[in-house]
C-alpha cells in the first residue's frame, strides 16, 4: 500500500494525495504491464535497491507515460517498505523518435551526409557516405573529417572555406575528397553550420553529391573545343 508521495508523482500521474495513500498500485491500476510490478519486486528482495529501469505506467485518465525507474529497499517501524523516484521520459522518447525518423531520412537520401563537431571530428555519417567514400560509419566516426578526407577546394582554400561557412552559417562549393582506396573524386558540396540555442557554433553538417561523371565529361568538351579551336585557327593563318 502506497504510506506518501510527492506532488511530482502525483503530477505525473494524475492523481492527488487522498486518491493513492493506503491503496496499492494494482488497485490504481498504474501499472501499464503487471508483469513489470513483479520484475521490480524480484529485482529489490534479490538485490535490495535498482536503479534506471525504464517503464511504462498508466495515468489516472488511461494515458500511458514511460518513466526510469529507481528504488530501494527501507525498514518503517519494523515494517518493510520502499521507496521509488521516477523520471518522466515522455519527452526525450520524443526526441529519440525524432532523431530516429531523421536518421532514417538521411540514411535513405542519394546524397552523402555527414556531420562534424567544431573541432570537425565527425559525429554522423550516413550510407550514402559509406558508398561514395569507401569509409563505414565505425570507422570514422571519432575522426577528424580534414585529416580523413584530405579536403581540396576548387578554386578557395580550405581555411576561407572554413571561414565563410563560420560567418555566413553556409558554403557551397565543388570540392576533392579523398576515397578510402586512396583516390580523388569530384564532389558538390552545400555545408552548413550547427548552432545551439545560444547562437554558438557547435559543428557542422555537410550534403555532398558525387560529379566526377560532369568534371569528365566538362574535361573532353573543353579539350575538344580546344582542338576545335586550333584546327580553325590553322585554317585561316
Amino acid at each position: 500500500k502506497i504510506v506518501d508521495g510527492n506532488d511530482s508523482v502525483y503530477t505525473l500521474l494524475g492523481y492527488n494525495h487522498q486518491e493513492v495513500v493506503g491503496k496499492t498500485t494494482l488497485e490504481l491500476g498504474i501499472w501499464n504491464n503487471v508483469d513489470d510490478r513483479k520484475k521490480l519486486l524480484n529485482a529489490l528482495v534479490a538485490n535490495g535497491s535498482v536503479q534506471n529501469i525504464e517503464f511504462v505506467l498508466r495515468k489516472k485518465d488511461g494515458t500511458q507515460v514511460p518513466v526510469n525507474l529507481s528504488a530501494a529497499l527501507l525498514t518503517i517501524d519494523k515494517e518493510q517498505c520502499f521507496i521509488s523516484s521516477f523520471i518522466d521520459l515522455t519527452e526525450r522518447k520524443k526526441a529519440e523518435k525524432a532523431l530516429e525518423f531523421q536518421s532514417q531520412l538521411l540514411a535513405d537520401v542519394h546524397e552523402a551526409v555527414f556531420s562534424s563537431d567544431i573541432n570537425y571530428t565527425i559525429t554522423y555519417w550516413n550510407e550514402t557516405a559509406e558508398e561514395m567514400f569507401g569509409w563505414k560509419k565505425e570507422e570514422v566516426l571519432g575522426k577528424n573529417s580534414g585529416d580523413l578526407l584530405k579536403t581540396k577546394v576548387e578554386g578557395s582554400s580550405r581555411g576561407l572555406e572554413r571561414s565563410k561557412l563560420r560567418k555566413e552559417g553556409r558554403w557551397k562549393g565543388e570540392v576533392q575528397f579523398l576515397r578510402k582506396d586512396g583516390t580523388y573524386f569530384f564532389a558538390e558540396v552545400s555545408s552548413a553550420a550547427l548552432r545551439d540555442a545560444s547562437g554558438t557554433d557547435i559543428g557542422n553538417v555537410v550534403v555532398a553529391r558525387d560529379i566526377s561523371d560532369r568534371k569528365q565529361a566538362e574535361k573532353v568538351l573543353t579539350n575538344t573545343l580546344d582542338r576545335f579551336y586550333l584546327m580553325l585557327s590553322s585554317m585561316f593563318t
